[in-house]
């Protein structure tokens, strides 16, 4: 995370890590569901339910 408390996130493909590296995985409530979003023509996920 940040300094101000706040993080980043993504999608990891590929790194290195010297010397140590930290990740958080989180279970969501929810299931994550992709829709085809017609202006950028990309499987989106949905976060408005």
């Amino acid at each position: 995370g940040k300094s101000d408390g706040t993080a980043h996130g993504g999608h990891f493909l590929g790194g290195r890590a010297w010397p140590t590296l930290e990740i958080m995985i989180s279970e969501l409530p929810v299931h994550l569901r992709r829709r085809d979003d017609a202006e950028t023509g990309l499987a989106l996920i949905e976060l408005a339910a």
